[in-house]
């Protein structure tokens, strides 16, 4: 287990590297990073002279051949230095992100609750009476918690509950209230992939020999579902859930905006209207780490569900 371990951790420094590299190529190809820093072309001509500009160009490392930016960019990026955030007052842009990190936190892990406890029952309901009422309930929810977009549905989730019901505040942080409508909004979606997926892989597992065995041998259809079926069809549910995060954080950056919550999300899209770069890369790296490591803890979570899986 450990010898695995290590070799996964081993593979995130490609894979940084890669993300690193895309990344210093996008923002290059954005404009001049020094236009971008000071303003536009007519700024930067007009009210800043070209002794200063080019002095500042050569402190910043922009005077160098592209090669040699990029690795200052990573030896500065190993170091948590993402550079100077020049729309909120100059601050560390790694340390931002930081400090945004526990709202979005809250945000997905609510929302992640809710997909787990609407999927996981409905799943096993659905499967237990398959082609019944209850299945055909459920594979209508998922069609349709699929196909609305986040952005509709938290709009309609604000019409509804806070301006016509007045029960749930319109958006801001605070208290666990406004958690609620954010939440379900990031949450539905999830909740019926994972329901479909659930449901399919129970009809697929509880069609195996071993499952009719199970109940030739007398056990009751509700230990046959929970102790034979679920185990085994609970692997793809666990990586799709743990392929789910990233998703849960790129999902926010819509659900954040709509509902002013104060998180990482909004921090990206007010950092890319701002065209506030360093904030930018800092968020992009920090979500693809936090990424990075939750697969790794979905392959470790495997063994806690399925003892006969081992890692060498």
């Amino acid at each position: 287990m450990f010898g695995y371990v290590l070799r996964r951790l081993l593979q995130v420094i490609p894979t940084i590297l890669g993300i690193t590299l895309l990344l210093f190529v996008v923002v290059r190809f954005s404009g001049d990073p020094l236009a971008i820093y000071l303003g536009d072309d007519d700024m930067v001509v007009g009210q800043v002279g070209s002794d200063q500009v080019e002095a500042l160009r050569a402190r910043l490392g922009l005077d160098q051949p592209l090669p040699l930016q990029y690795v200052y960019f990573l030896r500065d990026a190993l170091h948590g230095d993402f550079g100077r955030s020049f729309i909120y007052q100059n601050q560390p842009a790694l340390p931002l992100v930081v400090r945004r990190l526990p709202a979005t936190a809250a945000l997905g892990g609510a929302a992640l609750l809710i997909g787990i406890l609407i999927s996981l029952p409905a799943g096993l309901i659905a499967a237990r009476f398959r082609n019944r009422f209850p299945d055909t309930f459920a594979s209508f929810y998922a069609v349709v918690g699929e196909a609305i977009p986040n952005f509709w549905l938290g709009i309609m989730l604000i019409l509804l509950f806070s301006v016509n019901l007045r029960l749930l505040p319109v958006s801001g942080s605070g208290t666990w209230r406004h958690l609620i409508l954010p939440a379900f909004t990031l949450g539905t979606g999830m909740s019926a992939l994972l329901m479909r997926l659930l449901r399919g892989n129970l009809i697929e597992v509880m069609s195996l020999d071993y499952i009719r065995t199970a109940r030739a041998k007398g056990l009751s259809a509700r230990s046959v579902l929970f102790k034979h079926g679920l185990r085994n069809a609970a692997i793809s549910y666990i990586t799709v859930l743990g392929l789910s995060v990233p998703g849960l954080l790129s999902g926010s950056v819509v659900t954040e905006s709509i509902f002013a919550w104060p998180g990482m999300g909004l921090l990206f899209i007010t950092a890319i209207n701002g065209r506030d770069m360093a904030v930018v890369q800092a968020i992009v790296v920090f979500t693809a780490f936090l990424a990075i490591l939750g697969n790794l803890v979905v392959d470790l979570v495997y063994v806690v569900v399925d003892p006969r899986i081992t890692y060498r």
